[in-house]
């Protein structure tokens, strides 16, 4: 069977994007015909599920790449980690904005709706430790499942977004809650 780059990205972004907007906090900009380098969109990250522009804490850029997966001859189960080769000019550009959610999404080859989401916080400090390995085009990285909690989905993107060099958002967010809780 002949796979058709196109149609396993197109897959694996959807499939991205529908789970995420499932959750109350994240909006999922992902968009499968982008032609952006290095990015296939953002997530928006709320304070509250009302998805007001008051309650915005930002956007997280996110990348997804879809795999083809013999489940059949792999026991029927997927991998609970996976290494995926991503190239040193979109690491350095995912360093250079301070960072991305990865997500490759395993689909199965004879069953479209079988698959299993994977993702990598790749922020500034982890990017920084990948590329100084040296000069090579592709560099081999590391990818956990992806959570189905709808919380930890969200934490996620929070985490991403303090972590990824804007610190002011947490300092935001305590004082919202200090507030709240007089």
């Amino acid at each position: 069977m002949m796979v058709n780059n196109e149609r396993v990205e197109k897959i694996a972004t959807g499939i991205v994007d529908m789970l995420l907007n499932r959750t109350d906090h994240l909006i999922s900009d992902i968009d499968s015909t982008d032609k952006m380098p290095s990015w296939d969109g953002g997530v928006r990250v709320y304070r509250k599920d009302s998805q007001e522009k008051k309650d915005l804490i930002g956007r997280v850029p996110v990348q997804v790449k879809g795999h083809y997966f013999a489940l059949s001859k792999n026991g029927n189960t997927f991998p609970e980690k996976i290494s995926f080769p991503v190239e040193a000019s979109d690491l350095t550009n995912y360093l250079n904005d301070a960072g991305v959610i990865f997500f490759v999404v395993y689909i199965d080859k004879k069953n479209n709706d079988n698959y299993k989401i994977y993702f990598n916080e790749l922020l500034p400090y982890s990017l920084a430790s990948i590329l100084k390995k040296g000069p090579q085009k592709k560099f081999t990285v590391n990818f956990n499942a992806f959570p189905t909690e709808k919380k930890e989905m969200v934490d996620i993107f929070l985490s991403s977004k303090f972590e990824g060099g804007r610190h002011e958002i947490r300092v935001n967010i305590i004082s919202d809650s200090n507030r709240a809780a007089r």
